[in-house]
């Protein structure tokens, strides 16, 4: 009986493209500014980034933003957009992007649980083609840290637009960062 249990079908080869990621529950949104556990924080990080992000270290880089700067008195940033940034179907990335997020994340209608984070932020606004321009209430020197949750994340407002909350059930799903979710077979596999 041990020799029996320890035959088995020959393991499945997958496509070089797909990442396997065990995890310890079954994710319950794709929807980057709703999730409450860390297996969909993690689907989140991989498939949604902002303005910045951790590298592999821990420190914070720039993301989609190539660069940015701070006001004197700490209350006002702004960051550049890296040039041609575009959602994985090829929709520009651009400063209303973030603008539409903040709002949505901020928005009571969203009942976002990362709601708290917004309340750093008084305001985040465009600055002309390539800029977005964050303004505090007070001066809070770890926003890049806290810019780059996902909940911050470049997410597809015409996506969004088109199908409603239902904007996480396309497939391939639109997403801003390095993976997509292709298919999702529930308590099964992502």
């Amino acid at each position: 009986m041990l020799l029996a249990a320890c035959g088995g079908s020959a393991p499945t080869t997958l496509p070089a493209d797909t990442l396997v990621r065990l995890s310890e529950a079954e994710i319950k949104t794709l929807d980057p500014q709703l999730f409450t556990e860390l297996a969909s924080a993690r689907i989140a990080a991989d498939q949604f980034v902002g303005l910045t992000r951790f590298d592999g270290q821990g420190r914070v880089v720039p993301a989609l933003a190539r660069d940015w700067s701070i006001s004197r008195d700490g209350r006002v940033w702004r960051f550049t957009l890296r040039p041609g940034i575009r959602f994985s179907d090829g929709v520009p990335i651009t400063p209303e992007t973030f603008v539409r997020g903040f709002a949505r994340l901020s928005g009571p209608a969203t009942g976002s649980p990362h709601l708290a984070f917004a309340t750093i932020v008084k305001n985040i606004d465009s600055d002309g083609a390539d800029g977005v321009r964050v303004t505090l209430h007070r001066p809070f020197p770890a926003l890049p840290g806290l810019l780059a949750h996902a909940a911050f994340a470049a997410i597809p407002f015409h996506r969004i637009d088109a199908r409603g909350d239902a904007w996480t059930q396309d497939r391939p799903l639109v997403t801003s960062g390095a993976y997509r979710t292709a298919d999702w077979a529930l308590n099964d596999r992502l």
